[in-house]
């Protein structure tokens, strides 16, 4: 008995229409790079919610909504440093909606990815990392 190996593949998300939305089946079969290039903008009484490519969000609204992670570079980050008193940048999130931060925000959830990100480093990679040690007792 011969192991025969499929080669199919599984079929392709079709492009995305006229003004850049695909469905929400076709975002989710599409790999992360590609779901990168993708918001999720809110719906209207005829079409909910749907999935845009950011170029053409960008193009209809004239903001700029992220960056495509194959093209970013360290240039495109925020330094809350460099930021003016006062200054606030605008994001618009997974559900559409829009938050304006400060550099005190933005150094906020730097301070608190990088906590995580150390936390993270910081456990074991499974239960058997992990000792079963007391504290040492001090006798006063």
């Amino acid at each position: 008995m011969t192991d025969a190996t499929s080669t199919a593949t599984a079929p392709q998300p079709g492009p995305p229409d006229a003004a850049g939305f695909i469905s929400d089946r076709a975002y989710g079969e599409l790999p992360a790079d590609q779901q990168a290039l993708y918001s999720r903008t809110p719906g209207n009484e005829v079409n909910g919610s749907r999935w845009q490519l950011r170029s053409e969000f960008e193009k209809q609204s004239g903001e700029k909504t992220g960056t495509d992670p194959a093209t970013s570079t360290t240039d495109d980050a925020i330094d809350p440093a460099e930021m003016a008193a006062g200054e606030t940048i605008k994001i618009v999130g997974k559900d559409g909606k829009d938050f304006e931060l400060t550099a005190d925000d933005i150094a906020a959830l730097m301070t608190q990815r990088a906590e995580n990100d150390l936390r993270r480093a910081n456990m074991p990679v499974d239960a058997n990392g992990y000792e079963a040690k007391l504290p040492d007792s001090q006798d006063r």
